[in-house]
């Protein structure tokens, strides 16, 4: 009565219960998951930042701090001491690029002393006194 059927016009309502088609459930793919957007930005943030940190700002505080630029690439001596002979490099040659750079070195220590007599000379007489006292009167 409700749906407007009325059984003497002939209108009938039958209930056939029928069983429901199986539906198969569609697992999309890993990067179109709402979480792969969010974490492929974050890391490729993430690189970026630190790219730019390694790339622009260290280089530019050691420059700014006045030390070498390629310091990190350069073995250091405590570095060289734990290699076997043969790969530390104790040849002819490196030898001589170290006595190179020790004269190179002493040449700008002398270069130092010289200009800070011509500027300061009495106080370049007090340090060259200092220097050379004994060192059990320094005590």
């Amino acid at each position: 009565a409700a749906v407007g059927a009325d059984p003497q016009r002939g209108d009938q309502v039958a209930v056939v219960a029928r069983p429901f088609e199986p539906t198969t459930e569609v697992v999309p793919a890993f990067y179109e998951a709402p979480w792969f957007g969010l974490a492929l930005r974050s890391g490729l943030g993430l690189v970026a930042l630190l790219l730019v940190l390694l790339l622009v700002v260290r280089p530019l505080l050691r420059q700014l701090k006045g030390g070498p630029a390629d310091a990190a690439s350069a073995p250091t001596d405590e570095a060289l001491a734990g290699l076997p002979e043969s790969t530390a490099g104790s040849s002819g040659q490196q030898d001589e690029n170290a006595a190179q750079h020790d004269q190179a070195l002493l040449g700008k220590q002398v270069e130092l002393a010289q200009r800070l007599v011509e500027e300061k000379p009495e106080e370049a007489i007090v340090a060259l006194r200092r220097m050379l006292k004994p060192a059990e009167a320094q005590s």
